[in-house]
């Protein structure tokens, strides 16, 4: 058994650097997207929390390379004394995946997968103006649904977007770089 002081588990998930979302530089912070918010919510975790969660990465080491099936930790707080957590090894590893990021400063952000949000925070994560993303809805490039007059699109279908986009525009430079390369220009 390994003793935690505290546990929150939203499911189901996913992991994402805020960075890959909104572009390099941005400051670094951690997020959590709950599906029943309208907008992002965001937290700045402070010194103290990113050295726990170094802390923690460095004890949880041991373990985390190839956890048994399952793992039980039992809680120190002296409000619930003796009670036992049991994790599916999965869950563990998406814990110490999820510290580990927390403790290097990275920006991350937890979405659940059907979450929806509005048409300005899905221009936000595309860089885009709200305009154009709606000309990308009309025409059905990213697909969304109405609520009243609201449209409403997928988390995961915004970000399947801005990665083929991501790859589109990869190719794209690849073959400039061959035909420059071809070309023997020196670049």
């Amino acid at each position: 058994m390994y003793p935690i002081t505290s546990f929150r588990l939203f499911l189901p998930l996913r992991v994402f650097r805020l960075s890959d979302i909104l572009g390099k530089g941005e400051k670094h912070i951690v997020g959590i997207f709950m599906a029943n918010r309208q907008s992002l919510q965001l937290f700045s975790p402070t010194p103290e929390e990113i050295k726990s969660a170094s802390d923690a990465i460095e004890s949880l080491s041991k373990i985390s390379d190839e956890p048994p099936h399952s793992l039980t930790f039992t809680l120190t707080d002296p409000k619930n004394p003796g009670v036992e957590i049991t994790l599916p090894s999965s869950v563990f590893q998406f814990i110490v995946e999820v510290l580990g990021l927390i403790s290097h400063g990275e920006t991350v952000s937890l979405i659940p997968q059907e979450a929806e949000i509005g048409t300005q925070e899905a221009a936000n994560i595309l860089s885009v103006s709200r305009p154009y993303l709606n000309q990308l809805l009309d025409q059905e490039v990213i697909p969304s649904r109405k609520v009243g007059v609201y449209r409403r699109v997928k988390v995961q279908d915004v970000l399947a977007y801005k990665e083929k986009e991501f790859q589109r525009r990869e190719s794209i430079l690849d073959e400039l770089t061959e035909q420059t390369q071809d070309m023997k220009l020196g670049f």
